[in-house]
């Protein structure tokens, strides 16, 4: 089942669908999408995809290309639906993953690696008693 959000980043205002274990956008997504820069005429990887925000905000940052690296293949299906979506698709790549760490096509360099990292903790709230 599809579902659905709308997200405001600095001046962007984005939708984006999510489905297939793919989930909505973390604090830490949105945090890093808000402090993108400029990034105009340049060429950014987005590792770990997910959705897509992070690669959708780059592009409307200004990248002329921005490619897609995710494990889960389902992930970079709705990555491209959500650029597309956006407005950005025709700038967003899939890079398949292979036996290089970034498998570049020959001769491409990029100017910007972002990555949301996986797994970070969620903030906790202050136990009352506790001696931590």
């Amino acid at each position: 089942m599809d579902k659905s959000e709308t997200c405001t980043i600095g001046r962007h205002r984005i939708d984006l669908h999510f489905r297939d274990g793919v989930g909505p956008a973390s604090p830490y997504s949105l945090l890093l999408a808000e402090n993108i820069p400029d990034l105009s005429e340049k060429t950014a990887v987005d590792l770990g995809t997910g959705s897509g925000i992070i690669a959708i905000i780059a592009a409307l940052q200004g990248a002329k290309m921005v490619y897609l690296l995710d494990t889960f293949d389902k992930a970079i299906g709705l990555a491209l639906e959500n650029g597309e979506r956006n407005g950005v698709g025709d700038r967003l790549v899939h890079l398949p993953i292979g036996t290089a760490m970034l498998p570049l096509p020959d001769g491409e360099k990029v100017d910007a690696i972002l990555c949301n990292p996986a797994q970070l903790p969620s903030p906790q709230q202050e136990q009352k008693n506790s001696p931590f």
